[in-house]
Parts: C-alpha cells; sequence; structure tokens
C-alpha cells in the first residue's frame, strides 16, 4: 500500500517537525512493508523483521513510567483492537533510553484497512522531542507559567505571538487559534473546582500532544486556551490539525456531562500582523462556532464582521434551566438539547437533515424533498441518494448516542420528526399561547438560508398575537 494520502505524507515528511523516521507495517501478517529515514543500528535488525519484533524491542528502551502506556496503545493485540473499533490514529510521547541517556521522542501513528484484503497496515511517525522537554523544564522556573496547567499564561502568550509577528516573514502562514471549552460551566457546577482544575490540565497536555514543537500553546483564563502555530505547505493540512485538535478535545464524563470544544482562527498576516489584531478576529471566528452549534473551528472571515450580537449563545446554566428532556431551538440558530445538552451531530449535513424535519412539523418528508433543500438545484439520482443516505446514517448515530432514536419516525421512504416527545419554540411560538407569543425575535433557523422562508408566516402570527393581545388590554 502508498502512504494514506499525499497530505499524510507532507505532514510527515523527513526533516520537517524534527521527524527522523517513518516506519509502515501490515499488522495483520505481522510484516515489515518500508521505512523513511535512518533508522539506528540498535535497532534495524527487529524494526525490519516485523511488527512484534519492532514493538518488542522498543518496549525493552521504554522507561518504566511509560512501558504501560506503550503496551496500551502500541501492542499488536491493541493496534488491531482500536482500528476494529473505529480509533485509527494515536499520539504518543514516550520517555526512552537511548544513547546512553533518557530521550523523550513523540510518536504518531495511522492505520488503515485495505478494501481489498482487509489487511490493516500502520504508518508509524517518530519525532525527536527531547530539547522541547529541556525547554518545558526551563519554563517551569519561569514566571510566565499558568500555574494550573503548566503551559504559558496570557502574558507569555501574547509577548511571543508580538515577537513572531515581528520576525517571521510575511510570506510564511501562521494561524491564531482560540479555544474555548464547551460545557465546562457544568463540570465545576457539578464536580467542583478541583475537578475542574485536573480537567483543564487534562485538556492542556492533549493539546500538547496534537501540537508540535514550533507551536505554541498557552491557557489565557478560564476554560479559554490558545495556539500560535504554522510552517503548512497548504490550508488542507492546516484544516486537518485543526480537526485534530477539535476531535481530540470530546470527552464524556460522570452523570451525563460531555465537554468539546469551540475554535476561532485567524490568519497572519492576512488578518494582521499583531497579537491583538490577531486575536481579535480569531474571537470573532470563536463567537461565530459558538453560535453555529459548538464542537467545530471556523476559521475568520470578513463577512463575520456582521453578525448580530444579539443572537449570543445561551450560558451552559441557562440552557440546562430551560431544557428538560428533548429541547429544540429554531428562533436564532438551529440546536437541539438533550437534558439541557448541546446535541452534537459532528456531520453539517446530518444537522440541517434534523432541522428540515423540525421545520415540517411532524409531517413525513420525502426524499426528494429532502434532497431539494439540503442540495439546491440538484437533481434526485444515484449521487445525491447516495448522499441523504450517508446524512441518515450519520443522524441515526447522533441520535443513538443520546438514547434518542425515537425522535425520527420512518415509513416507507418518508420521515418526519416525532413531535410528541420534543419542546420546541416555533411550536410553542405557533400554538398561539399569550406565554410564548414573545419568542419570535425576527430570526428563524439562522444556520440555513432556506429559514428565511418562514420569516413572513412568523411576522404575522406575531402582529396577530400582538393585536390578540391589545384587545385584552383594552
Amino acid at each position: 500500500m502508498n502512504w494514506p494520502s499525499s497530505r499524510f505524507s507532507d505532514y510527515t515528511k523527513i526533516g520537517s517537525r524534527k521527524i527522523f523516521l517513518n516506519l509502515e507495517y501490515n499488522v495483520t501478517k505481522d510484516t515489515f512493508e518500508k521505512s523513511d529515514g535512518n533508522i539506528p543500528s540498535c535497532y534495524v535488525s527487529a524494526f525490519t523483521t516485523s511488527y512484534t519484533k519492532a514493538y518488542q524491542r522498543m518496549l525493552d528502551d521504554v522507561l518504566p513510567v511509560d512501558k504501560g502506556d506503550f503496551i496500551a496503545s502500541f501492542s499488536r493485540e491493541s493496534i488491531l483492537r482500536n482500528t476494529k473499533d473505529g480509533t485509527d490514529h494515536a499520539i504518543k510521547e514516550i520517555l526512552i533510553h537511548y544513547d546512553n541517556q533518557p530521550t523523550w521522542i513523540r510518536v504518531f501513528y495511522q492505520t488503515m484497512k485495505d478494501p481489498y484484503t482487509s489487511f490493516i497496515n500502520i504508518w508509524i511517525t517518530c519525532i525527536n522531542i527531547n530539547e522541547e522537554k529541556q525547554y518545558e523544564l526551563k519554563l517551569l522556573e519561569m514566571a510566565k507559567v499558568d500555574k494550573v496547567t503548566g503551559i504559558y499564561n496570557r502574558a507569555a502568550f501574547m509577548d511571543w505571538v508580538e515577537d513572531k509577528c515581528s520576525t517571521i516573514n510575511e510570506n510564511e502562514k501562521r494561524f491564531l487559534i482560540m479555544l474555548d471549552v464547551d460545557g465546562f460551566g457544568k463540570v465545576n457546577d457539578r464536580f467542583g473546582h478541583n475537578y475542574g482544575d485536573t480537567m483543564l490540565k487534562k485538556i492542556a497536555q492533549t493539546l500538547k500532544l496534537v501540537t508540535e514543537n514550533e507551536d505554541i500553546l498557552a491557557r489565557l483564563g478560564g476554560d479559554e486556551f490558545a495556539i500560535f502555530t504554522g510552517g503548512f505547505s497548504d490550508i488542507d493540512i492546516a484544516k486537518e490539525k485543526l480537526r485534530i485538535i477539535v476531535a481530540s478535545m470530546y470527552r464524556e464524563l460522570k452523570w451525563g456531562v460531555k465537554i468539546s470544544i469551540s475554535a476561532g482562527v485567524s490568519t497572519f498576516p492576512t488578518d494582521g500582523h499583531s497579537f491583538q489584531a490577531l486575536y481579535e478576529k480569531a474571537d470573532i471566528a470563536l463567537y461565530y462556532a459558538k453560535l453555529t452549534g459548538r464542537n467545530k473551528y471556523i476559521i475568520y472571515e470578513d463577512s463575520m464582521e456582521d453578525i448580530d450580537t444579539s443572537h449570543s449563545p445561551a450560558s451552559e446554566s441557562e440552557e440546562y434551566l430551560v431544557t428538560k428532556g428533548i429541547y429544540i431551538r429554531t428562533f436564532g440558530y438551529f440546536e437541539v438539547f438533550v437534558n439541557g445538552e448541546a446535541l452534537l451531530i459532528q456531520n453539517a449535513k446530518a444537522k440541517e437533515l434534523l432541522a428540515i424535519l423540525v421545520d415540517w412539523r411532524g409531517a413525513y418528508v420525502s426524499q426528494a424533498d429532502l434532497i431539494s433543500c439540503l442540495w439546491e438545484d440538484e437533481p434526485v439520482n444515484k449521487v445525491t441518494m447516495g448522499r441523504l443516505r450517508k446524512a441518515v446514517m450519520h443522524l441515526r448515530n447522533a441520535l443513538k448516542a443520546y438514547g434518542i432514536e425515537e425522535l425520527i419516525e420512518s415509513k416507507r421512504g418518508l420521515r418526519r420528526l416525532n413531535v410528541s416527545i420534543v419542546n420546541c419554540d416555533l411550536y410553542n411560538f405557533l400554538s398561539g399561547k399569550s406565554e410564548y407569543s414573545t419568542l419570535f425575535k425576527g430570526s428563524y433557523m439562522l444556520n440555513y438560508s432556506w429559514g428565511e422562508l418562514m420569516i413572513s408566516e412568523l411576522e404575522t402570527q406575531a402582529n396577530t398575537g400582538q393585536a390578540e393581545s391589545s384587545k385584552k388590554t383594552v
């Protein structure tokens, strides 16, 4: 097999980010396939024989503090089991005894199943991070370290970014990434601040694993983090890194509490030449990510300057107080909450599919109508039907994860929302009851362009409600 993709190949190029060795094995057959880079002489025989031999030889040099984690992550049995369960990559920092001294390396692996043979191949990238670790020890002696997480604090980050902006070549694209932990308020409320601090430490540790030696990572305060990164050959590689960062943060804690992360990204030099300019743009993008569903990254665009700040995301505590069971918000930005927690739907079209069913208010929707909304101006054919099936699958999986599969009902290819089990601001408003007459504030399903088609009906309803209210007052 070839390397998984050109982007992966670029990302793991020998010499970049201090990468000194790439290895490929067929884990199913337990055979060595190929290598890129110079294998140290003490490892050549084992590394070029089989995956098991390579693993056992490396295990001999792993220091006791990391042996347990190394076995759990890299044994052949673990790799095969994890791949079968859907975990096809991982990044680990390992302390080994090499060249007569303790040495830190970062190991990244990616597995892929051959569609023709069902063999599982693994690609392993080794990075020397010893200098980085020594630098971290020096940071501990400095005053510019966040006491909770052990990473840079806000002041240090600001100084570092300002210095970088003044010295790096303007032809070199860099990114300021603002990160905000979704759902962290509930962690402190339900488990206490000591537990919250422990989670902040774990979040920082995870971010260190998915960033590079040259990146600068900081906690800006509270549950807000930031990364200054760059050196990408194209935007697709940058987006892949952002995807990995966001995906690495999702956690399910006790008592149904879940946390994820939202990210806003600004670009040097396009969006600014100073920390303040980049920070302001990244903050706007982060705000937009929060408004449009959380658990995602958004790269800043000039059009975001026009965001209506009146549609601010509800606080975690407000969502919990307002929502019990399944609550659907359509006024402003579309969102679904299950017992106060935002329903996380990774696939954008799957989320829009659910929004369409909500908009139809319990009526059955045909596949043709769904396709016309999801992919405007595209005909119903094998391609669009395949896309629809994929969106339906993603939606079903998301609902299943929250135990609410009954939210969607199907009948002979038609689908509808089970309105009997939801509490929805749209349905409450349209009921005409006086207590719901002020719910509509002039916006509906801002996530989707077709939401505008409903505005006139809602405005008419609002005017009717106001007229009825005036009569009662008189």
